[in-house]
């Protein structure tokens, strides 16, 4: 994709080492091409240290400037960082980027690189129409999260990977949005053609590989299914929820959407009853005050002064 000049979204499960494939890739580009930067990797706050942490140790070679304080320590951060070679590597969170947006829009950067990049999923957000603006060559999401859910999400981050590429949300909506709900909803029928069109127009952006894929030399995973009878207050919220008149009208409806949300709330009594109905905590334990019996004499020895009464 660098070559030839594409931004993509590596979308590998959790646990295949998108850090490490990103750290490669900037290495890569430093040997081979020349290409040290800077370039800006924006993650969250959780991380920042591991994204540090990791550079260090596989590529001590690279200037890293971790960017995060108070505004006095970020202001002394970015003091001659306009300068060439001032650093190769800015690792910042998606808050500080925001707060200090001005002085990272003036930056032209190499490769913009979002970690977790569901973050910017809302073409409407203030954060996207931020970090849209700023100058760089090239730009790399990263994700573990599939990105299947919402085909408009989809659309704010192939628009933010290539602008001239993905222009219209409107048209993009007529083609794929608006067919994919429609069969998701059962208004219409499952049209294969629309679903390889989508997967044709992704494909040369995306990269995302499962661990079933990768781990070929692991042992198969076998899954037990134990049953686990609910308890009395579980049966009871549960029978409760499905006697309501309104769940019986949803389940009638038979609205795809309206019925899986029934399945949430049934899925909540088993797993989390307490959140389903909130219950006060009362503790059956009680005891009464323990009272310890001494010699008055032991109790009042700290009250004896020897110099009182005398003049």
């Amino acid at each position: 994709m660098h070559d030839r000049k594409l931004n993509g979204i590596l979308a590998d499960e959790m646990g295949l080492g998108k850090t490490i494939q990103t750290i490669s890739l900037l290495a890569h580009l430093a040997c081979c091409k020349s290409n040290w930067g800077p370039h800006l990797i924006i993650v969250p706050s959780s991380v920042m240290l591991n994204w540090e942490m990791e550079f260090k140790k596989w590529c001590p070679g690279f200037k890293i400037l971790t960017y995060y304080g108070n505004q006095k320590e970020r202001k002394a951060k970015r003091i001659g960082w306009t300068k060439a070679n001032a650093f190769h590597i800015c690792i910042t969170s998606y808050k500080l980027v925001i707060q200090d947006h001005q002085s990272f829009r003036r930056k032209k950067w190499k490769y913009l690189i979002l970690d977790e990049a569901q973050n910017i999923k809302n073409f409407k957000s203030q954060r996207w129409q931020l970090l849209l603006n700023f100058q760089t060559e090239q730009r790399l999401l990263l994700t573990g999260t599939p990105l299947q859910n919402n085909l408009m999400e989809l659309w704010s981050l192939m628009h933010f990977l290539m602008p001239h590429v993905f222009q219209s949300h409107k048209e993009f909506k007529e083609w794929f949005s608006n067919p994919m709900t429609g069969m998701i909803e059962g208004n219409s029928e499952y049209n294969d053609s629309i679903i390889k069109r989508l997967h044709k127009v992704l494909r040369p952006f995306l990269l995302r590989r499962l661990k079933c894929e990768v781990e070929k030399q692991m042992p198969k995973k076998y899954e037990h299914v134990v049953m686990c009878r609910l308890s009395k207050r579980q049966r009871y919220l549960y029978d409760d929820f499905m006697s309501r008149a309104k769940t019986r009208e949803t389940l009638a409806s038979g609205n795809l959407l309206s019925v899986i949300n029934v399945l949430m709330q049934l899925r909540k009594v088993c797993n989390h009853p307490n959140l389903f109905e909130v219950r006060p905590t009362i503790s059956p334990f009680r005891m009464d005050g323990i009272k310890y019996w001494t010699a008055s004499l032991v109790c009042n020895i700290f009250d004896y002064n020897p110099l009182e009464g005398q003049g």
